[in-house]
């Protein structure tokens, strides 16, 4: 498999690049060398620096999400695919199960293998996926946490932490309080809150997975 995906999914024109550097392509069923001096649409594929739409949260909140999964890139400056440690790819570094998902999810399942050299395929599944969070949470917060880490683990969270509040300090402490350091710092980057935005603690923190008294304020870590 690679990056999760059978052979048999394997679209043409996906790049693969080797530990020593080389680069191949997958052709018809099989690779054979790539040389990015003589196919340079693979290298500028999908290069975009998203501009914000000030006027809609959700486009805001997307422009945000991608910079920080990969600069807007689908694939390296030298060709390959863009990719995380764990087989996350693309613009918007979806894992191939969720790609399927999203595909199927939008009435075209085609879209899940050609997200793998299309950078407009990727980032409309992406797309999909952070709507479906934005949706369903309706928080910015809570959104990108389920995009990262998923939207079983947010359900948790909330059952013990509650909601993030409204105020921007009681935000950043709520955010200070998950759980998975990728994901709170994840966050973090992408809406801009630092550990020094939370507000003081006026009781000692409560441990994830612990009731927490109405009214108790959410403690910092």
């Amino acid at each position: 498999m690679v990056f999760g995906w059978k052979r048999g999914e394997l679209p043409n024109g996906l790049i693969s690049t080797g530990a020593n550097g080389e680069q191949s392509e997958f052709r018809d069923g099989g690779w054979v060398a790539f040389n990015a001096d003589q196919d340079r649409d693979h290298v500028r594929q999908g290069v975009r620096m998203p501009a914000g739409r000030p006027d809609d949260p959700f486009e805001r909140l997307w422009d945000a999400l991608e910079i920080q999964e990969s600069g807007g890139r689908q694939f390296k400056p030298g060709g390959g695919l863009v990719t995380s440690g764990r087989g996350a790819f693309g613009v918007a570094q979806l894992m191939p199960p969720t790609a399927r998902e999203m595909a199927k999810r939008l009435g075209d399942p085609s879209l899940a293998g050609r997200a793998l050299t299309d950078a407009q395929a990727n980032r409309r599944l992406g797309r999909e996926y952070l709507r479906l969070q934005f949706d369903a949470f309706g928080d910015p917060v809570l959104a990108l946490a389920a995009y990262n880490a998923g939207p079983s683990q947010v359900k948790d969270w909330i059952k013990s932490l509650g909601r993030p509040p409204s105020d921007p300090a009681g935000r950043a402490a709520w955010v200070g309080q998950i759980p998975f350091p990728e994901t709170r710092n994840y966050v973090r980057k992408i809406l801009g809150i630092s550990a020094g935005d939370a507000a003081p603690a006026r009781s000692a923190p409560q441990r994830l997975g612990g009731a927490r008294a109405p009214g108790m304020p959410i403690a910092r870590p």
